[in-house]
């Protein structure tokens, strides 16, 4: 194994995190942990050696994987799960962001004096206001 390479097990966690946060990005941010092991299993490629039973306890190798990888998710802030409900903090902190940059937007004179300008016309202000505040968001 070079050194840029990862493990076979860490190539596998990669790929089963990032299906596994955009699954809960789609869904709103928002899943109970069957449903996104369930759909991580139909998107990801998984070969013979990642769906192994491990030998000792019986786990299916890539979901124990995913398992001890969503530990440190968790701990970065990531991710929470409570009660069988996986909760995706990155859609809830994108959402937050978009709200205060519209608060901003909005506030500030160069905007205001912009949609003075286009409100003359009806149509250029309709089109300003879905090109600039809602694009994005």
């Amino acid at each position: 194994m070079g050194k840029n390479q990862l493990s076979k097990s860490k190539a596998l966690a990669v790929k089963v995190i990032f299906a596994s946060l955009n699954i809960l990005k789609e869904k709103g941010g928002e899943l109970s942990g069957r449903e996104v092991i369930d759909e991580v299993e139909k998107r990801v490629e998984l070969d013979h050696w990642a769906k192994e039973r491990y030998e000792k306890t019986g786990y299916i190798r890539w979901q124990s994987i995913l398992h001890f990888y969503l530990i440190d998710c968790i701990k970065a802030g990531f991710l929470v799960k409570k009660k069988g409900i996986w909760r995706s903090i990155m859609a809830r902190t994108t959402r937050i962001y978009c709200r205060k940059q519209l608060a901003k937007t909005l506030r500030s004179p160069s905007f205001q004096a912009e949609a003075t300008f286009f409100a003359i016309s009806s149509s250029t202000a309709s089109h300003f206001w879905k090109k600039t505040v809602t694009s994005g968001c």
